[in-house]
């Protein structure tokens, strides 16, 4: 049968699961689509924690997913100026623009509305996790300067510049 799961941020995955599912194979389809050990994984659906023996789902179920720890890990941001600095993230929980709010705390170069952040050759969106670009532990995303209107501040030398440092980093 077929089961909606819906995360705490609102992405939702079709599922298919079998009428008898356990509580445990669930959990392991929901952590294959969602990158959330089994073991992290709290299910919900109308209104109450899903639980053995009592996992009764019918066709079109929604399923609400929330991890039980919300454990931060590393990631690692490169300026424009060259420096590195590290970061305490949720990976599934922290959308972009909550990353480009903590930069701006820590390192006061510019306002979080004139930072763009790359990762492996793409821009970044504000609205998306990291998770949802595969982003892990550890990993380093480089932070570019744009102006106000989505472009680079300053004369066409600025925006040679910055175009130089995109492909230095693509």
């Amino acid at each position: 049968m077929e089961v909606t799961i819906r995360s705490i941020t609102g992405q939702s995955y079709p599922l298919t699961v079998e009428k008898e599912a356990s509580l445990f194979s669930l959990k392991r389809d929901v952590s294959l689509l969602t990158d959330i050990t089994p073991d992290q994984l709290q299910l919900f659906s109308h209104s109450s924690f899903l639980k053995e023996p009592s996992l009764i789902l019918s066709t079109g179920d929604e399923i609400q997913i929330c991890s039980k720890i919300r454990a931060g890990v590393l990631i690692f941001i490169k300026t424009f100026q060259g420096d590195t600095k590290a970061f305490e993230v949720d990976l599934h929980y922290d959308t972009i623009a909550v990353v480009k709010n903590k930069i701006e705390e820590k390192i006061y170069i510019i306002n979080s509305d004139q930072m763009m952040l790359v990762f492996d050759g793409k821009e970044l969106s504000d609205e998306k996790s990291l998770a949802f670009y595969g982003i892990k532990r550890e990993d380093t995303l480089h932070l570019v300067p744009r102006g106000r209107n989505g472009t680079s501040q300053g004369s066409g030398h600025t925006q040679k510049k910055r175009e130089k440092m995109i492909c230095t980093i693509l």
